[in-house]
């Protein structure tokens, strides 16, 4: 019978109301497939082989040689430190290069790290913008201390709007770079993106 009021008091009472939040800061929410690795830098052949060790042990035989249970000093070497990479090291390193050229090649005109700057060139802020190329960009700011995510970022063709917590800033890609105007409670200003 005890446990019977115990359970209609507990059905019966009013749970807490949540107080209404204050203002607290929303973390950013970043796409799924921003950090998604869609494919190695660069995958090496199946032929790619361990190389021989390098430096003056080379010529010796590898169960001559003790295991290394302390840092190897300068004075270990007798002149070289290295042998030449080898034209398997190069093949590897050349993919790896090929690899971030063609990254590279597919981002928009757009990515990077960019100063906003007026037209006296006082910097604004700065902002470091992910344009990759055919899906939508996205980025942040730095200004003084304070720093952020931009909520909206569209570009189509030359042209780029971006909301920032100063203003709107409208940009348009001209032969001396990125040009525009930034509308925001202080006016209108003439801006430009330097890198």
């Amino acid at each position: 019978m005890l446990i019977a009021a115990a359970l209609l008091m507990i059905q019966s009472t009013p749970a807490p109301q949540d107080a209404p939040a204050a203002t607290t800061p929303v973390p950013y929410a970043a796409p799924s497939d921003l950090y998604r690795l869609e494919a190695m830098p660069f995958t090496p052949p199946a032929n790619f082989a361990p190389v021989a060790p390098q430096g003056d042990s080379v010529a010796e035989s590898a169960d001559l040689r003790r295991r290394l249970d302390s840092a190897v000093t300068v004075d270990d070497y007798r002149r070289s430190y290295e042998q030449p990479p080898s034209p398997l090291a190069q093949a590897y390193d050349q993919g790896v290069a090929n690899a971030e050229i063609s990254a590279d090649s597919r981002m928009g005109a757009l990515d990077g790290r960019w100063r906003l700057l007026d037209q006296d060139g006082t910097e604004l802020m700065r902002i470091l913008l992910r344009d990759p190329g055919d899906r939508p960009i996205e980025g942040a700011w730095r200004k003084d201390w304070r720093v952020g995510p931009i909520p909206a970022a569209t570009k189509s063709g030359v042209e780029a709007v971006l909301t920032l917590p100063d203003g709107v800033l409208t940009l348009r890609r001209t032969p001396g770079g990125w040009r525009g105007v930034l509308k925001g409670p202080d006016g209108e200003k003439t801006v430009t993106l330097s890198r």
